[in-house]
């Protein structure tokens, strides 16, 4: 029996109230290659994909309409940075926010997949390193994952994954070369990483995000 409605909400600060929910259902975690839906924008709300990529149908959402703000308070190049005025002949001309969050179109309904900072270009194809970590996240027995982009002295970029492991007794022993194997069966070889490191813990900045900085430093 149902004890609680579950409802993800969004709603970036900068929008100013609460844009979209969806009501999460059993059917939500039939498949749970990432995170739940955003839903379905509310009525004062409009939108664009922009920079959409056609082989993914993902691109970063830009929220139009009268609840948008004016920019950030005495810092006028990065308001400039993140809202404008977008017009077309549909949409007229109508305030923006640039929000950063790569999402792609299901149904009637956004789905969240990344962050435009957190997206990198790899033998051609634009990668987001969150779909990297839920892919981590699929595999039996890891409990977290992150994944960070390095570009050495040379200029290569390498992707450096972690996972927190919660090894069962009796098992066989997790280790870098069964998590890329076992990576394989939910990502292309473009999206494999370079290395795959083991680790102990996580560590968090104050504001309680993944410090990725402090977790490079655990490299063995």
């Amino acid at each position: 029996k149902t004890q609680a409605e579950l409802i993800n909400v969004y709603g970036p600060t900068e929008s100013t109230c609460i844009c979209s929910s969806h009501t999460i259902t059993e059917r939500d975690f039939e498949n749970l290659e990432g995170l739940p839906p955003l839903g379905s924008l509310n009525p004062n709300y409009d939108y664009i994909l922009d920079n959409l990529d056609d082989r993914t149908g993902i691109g970063e959402l830009w929220l139009l309409g009268p609840l948008v703000g004016a920019g950030y308070f005495n810092d006028l190049e990065k308001s400039e940075s993140h809202f404008i005025f977008y017009s077309d002949e549909k949409k007229f001309r109508k305030p923006a926010y640039k929000t950063g969050d790569l999402v792609r179109e299901v149904g009637d309904k956004l789905c969240f997949v990344g962050r435009v900072d957190n997206q990198i270009k790899r033998m051609g194809y634009r990668i987001e390193l969150e779909e990297i970590e839920h892919a981590l996240l699929r595999i039996e027995y890891i409990i977290r994952s992150s994944v960070a982009y390095q570009i050495d002295e040379k200029g290569f970029g390498k992707i450096e994954a972690f996972a927190l492991v919660n090894e069962p007794k009796g098992k066989q022993s997790i280790n870098k070369g069964v998590l890329i194997k076992n990576l394989r069966k939910f990502l292309p070889d473009y999206m494999i990483p370079d290395h795959v490191h083991v680790v102990s813990e996580f560590f968090y900045t104050p504001n309680g995000k993944v410090d990725k900085k402090k977790l490079m430093e655990t490299r063995s």
